[in-house]
């Protein structure tokens, strides 16, 4: 008898098309599963907490990761908006300021978006970046029917990002709204 082992990988295929395929079937069991999940619980998010303690969340669809806050570092002429830039995985990502971008007031620990305590990792096609926040709650979930929308008419800017307010408490931000938002051109963002 024969103690002949074969390993895994032999059996993927080496083609272009095959793999394509693979791909595409891997995508929609995917979304088949998401939109099975998403009916009965809601869609899940992670909470996290800006400015003077309001609550936010972002939906685990749009996030890659969580790190606590690195090495931040900001090159020179970049708007506001961008706190720095990071390594993540061997890659140079921009970090987002969600207060800056918000129109939200710092806490009085957290006026330098550099020594906030996490960032988010979040994706959209074809944009990934992070976001920095603060102090990261837990994981929630919602329904989109009962999303209430925003009171605060006079911030519209902060009102464009959001998908709405959730169990009247915590505002679910729009990572494809918010990515959209930042320009990108030759020079850079803006």
């Amino acid at each position: 008898m024969s103690n002949k082992t074969t390993k895994a990988y032999r059996f993927f295929p080496a083609d272009k098309d095959s793999i394509a395929i693979l791909h595409q079937r891997a995508e929609a069991c995917a979304r088949h599963v998401e939109e099975e999940k998403t009916d009965d619980i809601g869609i899940p998010y992670i909470k996290f907490r800006l400015s003077q303690n309001e609550l936010y969340g972002i939906e685990f669809k749009s996030t890659k990761g969580v790190i606590q806050a690195a090495n931040i570092k900001k090159p020179p002429c970049v708007p506001s908006v961008i706190c720095g830039v990071i390594n993540y995985h061997g890659m140079l990502l921009g970090v987002i300021d969600l207060e800056q971008l918000l129109n939200l007031k710092p806490t009085s620990k957290d006026k330098d978006p550099a020594m906030k305590h996490n960032i988010i990792i979040v994706s959209s096609s074809p944009m990934t970046v992070g976001m920095a926040v603060g102090e990261i709650e837990m994981s929630d979930s919602y329904k989109p029917d009962g999303l209430n929308e925003s009171l605060l008419s006079e911030i519209d800017i902060q009102n464009a990002f959001l998908k709405g307010i959730d169990k009247g408490k915590v505002s679910i931000i729009n990572v494809e709204k918010v990515l959209a938002s930042l320009k990108i051109t030759e020079g850079g963002v803006s």
